[in-house]
């Protein structure tokens, strides 16, 4: 095992509870800044997406109470139902993506 003083342990806990990720460097414990791996990237941009979704949905349900009750609807739906395309498309290539890792 590695050995150390007892502050340095407490000092890297503390690095590590604010993000850091501890790793062996010749035989030294250091604390480095986490590198999201491309798994950890692809997981967090799909999160975003279901995030967008439940504002697109918002938005249609806006857009069709306008439409039933005569109101004018403040945002293009053209240009969400485009997005929603768009994001779709990208939603099936990250789930394919992360299943082929």
């Amino acid at each position: 095992g590695i050995e150390m003083p007892l502050e340095e342990f407490d000092r890297l806990m503390c690095e590590q509870s604010e993000g850091k990720e501890l790793k062996v460097v010749d035989g030294k414990v250091i604390a480095v800044e986490h590198e999201p791996t491309q798994v950890e990237l692809l997981n967090l941009e799909l999160s975003n997406l279901y995030v967008w979704f439940e504002e697109y949905d918002n938005q249609v349900k806006r857009y069709n109470r306008c439409q039933r009750l005569g109101i004018e609807y403040d945002k293009d739906i053209k240009q969400l139902d485009n997005q929603a395309r768009v994001n779709a498309n990208r939603i099936t290539e990250i789930r394919k993506d992360l299943t082929l890792r």
